[in-house]
């Protein structure tokens, strides 16, 4: 495990670990914002108004779960650190239940359709919470240097727009690739890969990353990183 040195410091493979997880987050969040909808209503057949409804429906479930998730994270007090923990247990969870949101039913009854949609997406939402607003707080246990912070915000800058470009140029193509002119099984198994791709993300940022800033030291959950993520 590499561990921040005591002049505030971070390790590089650490700052790398730290990119990784936002690169987690935006290959599952930006799918789910730049493709959900049309896999919604194009594949799953769900009638438009029933998708806006539950889009704004969440958007309220979102407000009101990161508070909560919030108070949680405040008072979580393990041998691996307050935040670290979220993305150890919630990555995977969350990984299976995209896998899940993207699993298409057409053959199903609307009302049944709508059932299955709504609380897929709004687990999805609230799992998603529970790995990015940790993940986001997260930079300011590691180290309470100005400068290694900035770095670490950095690297998780860049690699989200790394990750950005990539999943934009290569997601339309795998859908068609992978389904094979099915676009219902070339969602789910684009789903499937992106879910491990989170998955993996957060777990080399828990295992590469520490954290060495005590909770009086330094403590505000910053729920905006969360909201402005989505």
């Amino acid at each position: 495990m590499n561990t921040t040195s005591n002049n505030g410091r971070v390790p590089f493979i650490s700052k790398i670990a730290y990119g990784m997880g936002d690169v987690g987050c935006n290959f599952s969040w930006m799918f789910v914002s730049n493709f959900l909808m049309i896999f919604y209503t194009d594949v799953f057949g769900i009638g438009m108004s029933a998708v806006a409804t539950l889009m704004l429906v969440s958007r309220i479930w979102d407000a009101v779960n990161d508070p909560i998730i919030g108070t949680l994270t405040d008072k979580t007090h393990t041998r691996w650190g307050r935040f670290r923990p979220w993305l150890l247990f919630g990555a995977p969870i969350t990984a299976i239940i995209l896998m899940l949101t993207f699993w298409a039913h057409p053959d199903w009854s609307q009302t049944a359709k709508i059932v299955y949609m709504a609380v897929t997406y709004c687990i999805l939402v609230l799992g998603y919470t529970c790995v990015n607003l940790p993940y986001g707080t997260l930079c300011g246990a590691m180290t309470q240097d100005i400068d290694e912070r900035a770095k670490l915000n950095t690297s998780r800058s860049v690699s989200a727009m790394i990750a950005i470009g990539v999943l934009n140029i290569i997601t339309v193509p795998l859908v068609t690739f992978l389904g094979k002119g099915n676009a219902q099984f070339g969602y789910l198994a684009v789903a499937i890969i992106y879910g491990v791709i989170f998955a993996a993300c957060h777990l080399f940022c828990f295992s590469k990353t520490k954290e060495v800033v005590e909770a009086g030291q330094t403590h505000q959950i910053e729920l905006s990183v969360n909201s402005l993520s989505k």
